[in-house]
């Protein structure tokens, strides 16, 4: 009797010790140079509903344009492009911390939280005080899939609901929120784990991080003239491998809510990876939307070119393998070495290999 009392509380004491252990693991996010622990909230039951509402975070050129407008243009979503442009133009929101974009540095401030996330609460909620503070026409415009500006007489076949006037337009366009099958916004300007804290409170969020090589986003940076490494690169990386850490913890505590989905993939694979984004949403993947990705991509279902006037994604995807110098990708390396093993970059250490279209976008890691 008393040897099965003891056998007993030794495998009690084991189960505690193994879910005490679980639960520390799944409670903290990782951060590099940690300024703090961000303890996740307790997940709430997954929904069973289709058309999820999904929040794309990335990065400032790392192709969330040309994903938000896959999955925010479908038919009857509402997209809401970047709501924290005016908030911050190179900045960038972490739990308790508004960060760089130009390079390492993050300043603490109280309260920053509380605004980020009721902004988002408010979006996906369809409150109109919220989008009317968050959006002005240029984003209004991009929500549409619009790319120019007013001095187009084109931008009237976007807005029918408008009759022409710009006076009023913006309030005519976020009344449509609440008409929507599901809201999508790309924010660029938000940490994955300080997105994760909406998981707790809004059950019918999914959350798709969106990853790009950083010498891609730095050479399109660069050509721009936003900004130049080692600055951006260290800030740029830095983020990434937080995001991507981040992501495997938050799965393990929110199964089902976040995806990452990787920008070569979308371009080199659109078809399969499109239905990945869709399955995950909850979105129907049909012969509509297969014709409207054709002509987003510029190619067809079995991925060849549709026409040759027009340069596909692929293409544009990796031209920075033929446009950056090495003595640019030595820079950017400094800071990103670690990052690519990490989530499957290859190194490209010199010219052949930077040149090289042999080399994939992407390894499999």
């Amino acid at each position: 009797m008393l040897q099965k009392m003891l056998v007993f509380i030794v495998v009690v004491l084991t189960v505690l010790v193994s879910v005490t252990w679980l639960v520390g693991l799944n409670g903290f996010c990782y951060e590099t140079n940690t300024h703090r622990s961000y303890k996740l909230p307790s997940p709430l039951p997954i929904p069973i509903k289709q058309n999820y509402d999904v929040l794309l975070v990335g990065y400032l050129r790392g192709g969330t344009t040309f994903a938000g407008k896959i999955l925010g243009l479908r038919q009857g979503n509402f997209y809401i492009y970047e709501p924290f442009h005016n908030l911050s133009t190179w900045g960038y929101f972490k739990p308790g911390y508004h960060c760089s974009m130009n390079d390492e540095r993050c300043n603490k401030y109280n309260g920053t939280d509380r605004l980020v996330l009721d902004v988002l609460r408010g979006i996906y909620h369809c409150d109109k005080m919220y989008l009317l503070h968050s959006l002005q026409m240029w984003q209004v415009l991009k929500g549409r899939g619009y790319d120019d500006d007013l001095k187009n007489p084109m931008w009237m076949e976007y807005f029918p609901e408008c009759h022409g006037e710009v006076e009023g337009c913006v309030e005519k366009c976020v009344s449509q929120c609440s008409n929507s099958i599901a809201r999508v916004s790309k924010v660029p300007r938000l940490s994955v784990s300080l997105a994760a804290q909406l998981l707790h409170s809004e059950p019918n969020l999914k959350i798709i991080h969106l990853l790009r090589d950083p010498r891609a986003i730095m050479n399109s940076r660069h050509s721009l003239k936003w900004a130049t490494a080692p600055g951006v690169s260290l800030s740029l990386c830095k983020k990434m491998k937080e995001d991507y850490l981040n992501s495997d913890i938050i799965r393990k505590v929110f199964p089902g809510k976040v995806l990452t989905v990787f920008y070569e993939d979308l371009v080199t694979n659109p078809l399969e990876t499109v239905r990945t984004m869709y399955d995950f949403a909850g979105y129907d993947f049909d012969e509509k939307e297969s014709f409207r990705l054709n002509k987003i991509t510029g190619m067809t279902t079995n991925d060849a070119q549709m026409s040759s006037g027009k340069r596909t994604s692929l293409q544009i995807a990796t031209a920075w393998r033929t446009k950056i110098n090495l003595s640019t990708v030595d820079v950017i390396n400094q800071g990103c070495n670690d990052l690519y093993s990490l989530v499957g970059y290859p190194p490209l250490r010199n010219e052949i290999d930077l040149r090289n279209s042999s080399i994939p976008l992407r390894l499999s890691n």
